[in-house]
């Protein structure tokens, strides 16, 4: 009898070790399976971030070089020509300023991109005149804008805007934002521009009417390099970097981004920003257009 309980026992143990290393097997194999599927979907990120990559150096090298192309011809053009009449004149003064214009927007983009990309991105705080400087961006895009036939409309309350913050990186969120509203407003459509200062924050809307936004979209707009459109279906300017370089400042200001959109009808993207506290502030007021070099540095 003690023989046979301990053949039973022995059994019992030899099975139990059996389904023991039989679940330890499945835990491996499937853990195998979960890390194979993870790579596989690490490499194809990778490959969508080559080809999106790619896609936006083959973008921003026609958009820098078509209009600089443009520019230098249109020069040389008053440069050799003779008997122009004025209205000949005006006509070549205007592409060269839209020219120079799509070109200056593209590289303040991709400097603030390199800067963000290298970590070098700190907020300097200034006493900020937000209503000043908004304006001078309105100012910025008003002959865009009228290219495209949309009115920029700019309220805010109270009526001295003075504000703690970052006036460059103010500036950039301002000036993407309403080039973003302009490109994707309807012909004839308007842009309302709204700033107030609240409990201690500056709270900016901007609305446009048009395209709208797919809610599929939301996850993806504030990506690097990401656009709606590419390739061939491609009907808008841009390259990507607009929308990252806005929610990149929001972040290091300590702000807020919410966007609402209705597809066909609307976009409003709302931000708030709080203000630094005075003991962050050195002395001196700022615009968020300050000279950048000095009249001897000026070639």
């Amino acid at each position: 009898m003690k023989k046979s309980t301990s053949l039973t026992d022995t059994d019992d143990y030899l099975l139990s070790e059996i389904k023991k290393r039989l679940e330890e097997k499945n835990e491996l194999l499937q853990s195998q399976a979960t890390l194979l599927a993870e790579m596989e979907e690490m490499n194809r990120q990778l490959r969508d971030v080559e080809k999106v990559k790619s896609s936006f150096l083959s973008n921003i090298r026609n958009e820098i070089n078509n209009p600089l192309a443009s520019i230098i011809g249109l020069a040389q053009q008053l440069m050799t020509g003779s008997g122009f009449k004025e209205e000949q004149i005006k006509r070549i003064a205007f592409l060269i300023n839209k020219e120079a214009f799509s070109l200056d927007f593209q590289l303040k983009n991709i400097f603030a991109a390199a800067e963000i990309e290298a970590g070098e991105v700190n907020p300097k705080p200034a006493m900020v005149d937000a209503a000043e400087l908004i304006q001078d961006q309105i100012d910025y895009f008003a002959e865009k804008a009228a290219q495209n036939g949309v009115r920029l409309n700019f309220t805010f309350s109270p009526d001295n805007l003075i504000f703690a913050t970052d006036p460059y990186m103010l500036q950039n969120i301002v000036m993407n934002l309403i080039a973003n509203a302009i490109e994707f407003s309807n012909k004839d459509g308007v842009v309302n521009i709204s700033a107030v200062i609240e409990d201690d924050s500056i709270h900016l809307s901007i609305e446009d009417f048009g395209k709208g936004i797919e809610s599929s979209e939301y996850k993806h707009i504030f990506n690097r390099f990401h656009q709606i459109e590419y390739g061939s279906t491609k009907k808008h300017l841009g390259h990507g970097l607009g929308l990252s370089i806005v929610k990149e400042f929001v972040d290091c200001l300590h702000g807020e981004l919410i966007i609402e959109s209705e597809k066909g009808k609307t976009t409003i993207v709302k931000i708030t920003l709080p203000a630094f506290s005075a003991d962050q502030i050195p002395e001196g007021f700022s615009t968020g257009n300050d000279v950048l070099f000095s009249a001897e540095e000026v070639l």
